[in-house]
């Protein structure tokens, strides 16, 4: 169920967290896997429409040097909504296991009150010795499940690419 409300917020509709304010709303459902696809909407006038979504949480590569980094999508079971003075908060968390160590994880959403984007913070600590080989914080694939189906042609891919009247 949509709220109505200017302030930034969060809130569970069903099986999906919502982080949203009057501008935008981050939609997080879970699946089989826990936390880690995310919908991204903007508000144009009365209707939500989806600018784009984040195909993971983010990824961890860990592993030993000279061997094949081992890729984990971060993928968390626990999502814990809270609420500060001019801002909404929505911590997902949960472990991994990559490169023989466990991994604790966990990414801080944040919307203020006003803003028109949301504040991800990513943390990865192994319970032991590793060696981390790179950490990613989420991809965002604009205008994936909106605007993004009617583009057949890209001179990059994954770089935005605009014709006509068309407003990035």
């Amino acid at each position: 169920a949509d709220r109505e409300t200017p302030n930034a917020t969060t809130y569970q509709d069903g099986d999906t967290y919502v982080l949203r304010n009057a501008y935008v709303r981050l939609l997080l459902p879970r699946n089989d896997f826990g936390y880690g696809v995310a919908f991204l909407e903007a508000r144009r006038g009365n209707e939500w429409e989806r600018v784009g979504a984040f195909p993971s949480l983010g990824e961890l590569r860990a592993g030993a040097t000279g061997k094949p980094a081992e890729r984990v999508p971060l993928w968390l079971g626990t999502a814990t909504p809270s609420t500060a003075a001019g801002a909404a908060q929505l911590v997902l968390s949960g472990t991994i296991q990559s490169g023989g160590v466990v991994w604790d994880l966990s990414v801080l959403c944040v919307l203020s009150d006003g803003a028109k984007h949301v504040d991800l913070h990513c943390t990865a600590t192994p319970r032991s010795a590793a060696a981390l080989r790179a950490f990613y914080a989420p991809t965002f694939y604009a205008g994936d499940g909106s605007f993004g189906a009617a583009k057949t042609t890209a001179l990059f891919p994954g770089l935005e690419y605009l014709t006509g009247d068309e407003v990035s």
